[in-house]
Parts: structure tokens; C-alpha cells; sequence
């Protein structure tokens, strides 16, 4: 991503995926949040999702992550 390998994901609760570490609080933050963890965010909400059922659903082939 933007010239960077990465060896690992972490998909996180608001539907987010960051590469140097996991995003699970929820911060009132505009977006980019900053700092130095690379985000792809398809849908920013950040999302106070504590009330959930603690639930990441997701789904990886060989050539995408779902």
C-alpha cells in the first residue's frame, strides 16, 4: 500500500482495516485519524460498537479479504 509492504491485516469492529496495529476505540476523530497506523476505510463511522455482540465477520481466499 502506497509503496509499503505489509506482512499482516487487522480488520477491526468499524469495518476497517489497519496494518501496524488494531483500531478498537471508538474516538469522535475526523478522518484520517493520523498517527502512524495506515488505514483503508471504505466507510468511516467509527462507530461506538460496545453494545455489540464483539463480532468481526470477515472472509479471506487467496486474493481478497471480504
Amino acid at each position: 500500500m502506497y509503496g509499503q509492504t505489509y506482512n499482516q491485516i487487522y480488520i477491526n469492529n468499524n469495518g476497517n482495516i489497519t496494518f501496524t496495529g488494531p483500531m478498537a476505540t471508538f474516538s469522535a476523530t475526523a478522518f484520517p485519524s493520523g498517527g502512524n497506523n495506515p488505514i483503508i476505510a471504505p466507510f468511516w463511522g467509527d462507530v461506538d460498537t460496545r453494545g455489540g455482540f464483539g463480532q468481526v465477520l470477515y472472509k479471506i481466499t487467496p486474493t481478497a479479504v471480504f
